[in-house]
């Protein structure tokens, strides 16, 4: 739903919703029947359910300068159920993460070439489920991953058709998310999981 674009005060809201299943199948010499010559047997089933609410405010402070502000609370639910090459899941679990995101941008024009705008922006990577393998490394779970985005700017054109456009950057990120190798659960192989890294900073 959005408000009239041409006001000086504009808005919109709206709601999102996302739902996924990821179905593995595995086949094995041991459950082949007359009737299944593959030996079919359920693999690893993922699923994701995200739900949310977001709106925007767009207010005109003068004809040059205008400030833009951005909400989204979402709600996502991670399963991940595992079979072992049976068919009972030997592992089924699920996490769920609220979380609140928002940006805030304040642009001015200069004259009719030149925009410079600034912004920042908290932005979100959800967590989730790693499985029977994180049971064994301790690692069953990990946590979502959170920025805080820092960006200033310069827009502009010369000659008629150039255009130019300069930013710096800085994104500050915790609990950083990583592929992380560990043991397998049997045997000598090794297998990945994601965890939480400590903090990062990217900037350019």
């Amino acid at each position: 739903i959005s408000t009239d674009p041409t006001k000086r005060v504009r808005a919109s809201f709206g709601g999102y919703y996302f739902d996924q299943t990821d179905e593995g199948q595995t086949g094995a010499l041991s459950l082949r029947t007359a009737t299944d010559r593959l030996g079919l047997a359920p693999g690893n089933t993922l699923t994701i359910e995200n739900k949310a609410l977001f709106g925007t405010l767009d207010f005109d402070m003068s004809d040059a300068l205008t400030v833009s502000l951005e909400g989204r609370y979402q709600e996502e639910t991670k399963g991940r159920q595992e079979f072992g090459g049976g068919t009972t899941a030997t592992y089924d679990e699920s996490v769920t993460f609220d979380d609140f995101v928002y940006k805030a941008i304040l642009s001015y024009d200069i004259n009719e070439d030149f925009s410079t705008y600034g912004s920042y922006a908290r932005g979100v990577k959800p967590g989730g489920v790693n499985g029977s393998i994180g049971v064994a490394s301790g690692d069953e779970f990990y946590e979502p991953e959170n920025v805080d985005a820092f960006e200033l700017g310069l827009k502009g054109r010369f000659l008629d058709s150039g255009r130019f456009t300069l930013s710096a950057y800085l994104n500050d990120i915790s609990q950083y998310q990583l592929t992380t190798p560990v043991a397998a659960v049997a045997g000598g192989n090794v297998n990945s999981v994601a965890t939480n890294q400590g903090n990062a900073e990217i900037m350019g």
